[in-house]
């Protein structure tokens, strides 16, 4: 069961493993629940509380909130975030999977990812040790079919640089993540006859 314990909710993250698999067994009308979000009330900080929230919309978890709405002050910290309309909208697309675990790194980095319509991949990385990180991911493994594409962080609500053959995260700060939307930007190579 979850709960409010800095942790917990990371740990109940790893249950839907089995379940993201290919074919996966989380799917419209039968999703992975990994307990209800303990958004507001998690041990740690805002952005540990948000990382939390990511985790949920990359893997289609229903969306319940489990937080005392008269705490005022825990609301406002949380609000930024959970009506964050393109982490919600990662959460709501159906492109054929539900998100699915990709790999972890030594640095307690995890990496997980989601198809998008229109060929997009959306990607949270969480880091859930203490020192900052970042890490080169391969777009091809993200499950990118363009060798190219366009960056959206979903957490800055802003453009990034476009990425040619792996995304170089920024520095995640420890207890933190970054999430992001890819794009594919197709090849602009003529062929001359």
């Amino acid at each position: 069961d979850i709960n409010t314990g800095t942790l917990s909710w990371f740990q109940n993250l790893q249950t839907v493993k089995p379940f993201l698999g290919d074919p996966p067994l989380s799917r419209p009308g039968c999703w992975a629940y990994p307990d209800m979000l303990e958004v507001g009330r998690v041990q740690g900080s805002v952005q540990w509380n948000r990382a939390h929230f990511g985790a949920w919309c990359i893997v289609s978890a229903p969306l319940v909130l489990g937080l005392d709405l008269t705490q005022t002050e825990d609301v406002a910290a949380i609000v930024p975030f959970v009506t964050n309309a393109e982490a919600i909208a990662v959460n709501q697309k159906w492109a054929g999977h539900p998100g699915r675990f990709v790999e972890e790194r030594p640095e307690k980095l995890q990496v997980w990812a989601k198809p998008q319509p229109g060929g997009a991949v959306a990607v949270l990385v969480i880091n859930a040790g203490s020192a900052p990180a970042k890490v080169s991911l391969d777009l091809k493994k993200l499950g990118l079919s363009a060798d190219e594409a366009s960056v959206r962080s979903i957490w800055m609500r802003q453009d990034l640089n476009n990425v040619s053959g792996h995304l170089d995260t920024e520095m995640i700060p420890g207890m933190d993540s970054v999430f992001y939307i890819l794009r594919p930007i197709a090849s602009s190579s003529s062929y001359v006859v």
